[in-house]
């Protein structure tokens, strides 16, 4: 009886590694080549680079330039996300009311883990929201993500100018809508 429990506790032990080894791995196909990439700045031309939109639709940064635009790379599995999903829905009316098109774009392959697809996560967690009809729903390719996110941040957000320049960066709008609502005031003046 002693000798199937450790066989047991011993087979458990062998499905833990396999799996942290399998989400390691997956890990690092992703990113296996981010140390190369540089870290984007603000002042610095933001890099062209491609995602899906939930029509199926392939476009790229540069479609918008002469607008505003905010690109938020995040993941699905990602509680904060979550919440920043509702404030961004919830402060819809404020991007448009200063011309921000906003992208919640999810990054390539939900970085290695499983989450919920991007269209029914933003319906999910804005759907209470008026402005939840509004966010512009994408899938990031594997190179915006990696020109965007070299890090592999949960979440990284980006507002563009409409002269094509990085003009404010940060992460988790449930926690700095504030700071990137006044950001986005100052670009007007």
């Amino acid at each position: 009886m002693k000798k199937i429990k450790t066989i047991y506790k011993l087979i458990a032990i062998a499905i833990i590694i396999a799996i942290a080894v399998f989400l390691y791995e997956s890990s690092v196909e992703i990113f296996s080549h981010k140390a190369t990439i540089t870290a984007l700045s603000v002042g610095d031309k933001a890099p062209n680079g491609n995602f899906t939109l939930l029509n199926g639709s392939t476009v790229n940064v540069n479609n918008y330039k002469g607008k505003t635009i905010l690109i938020w790379l995040m993941t699905t599995w990602c509680s904060s996300c979550a919440q920043s999903t509702a404030t961004i829905a919830n402060n819809m009316t404020f991007f448009k009311d200063h011309k921000v098109k906003v992208f919640e774009i999810e990054n390539y392959k939900d970085l290695g883990q499983n989450g919920m697809a991007i269209g029914p996560f933003i319906y999910y967690y804005a759907h209470n929201s008026s402005g939840a009809n509004e966010i512009v729903g994408g899938i990031s390719s594997k190179n915006l993500t990696f020109t965007y996110n070299p890090k592999g941040y949960l979440d990284i957000y980006y507002l563009i100018a409409p002269n094509g320049t990085i003009y404010y960066i940060n992460g988790s709008p449930v926690v700095t809508i504030n700071y990137l609502k006044q950001e986005i005031m100052s670009l007007e003046s």
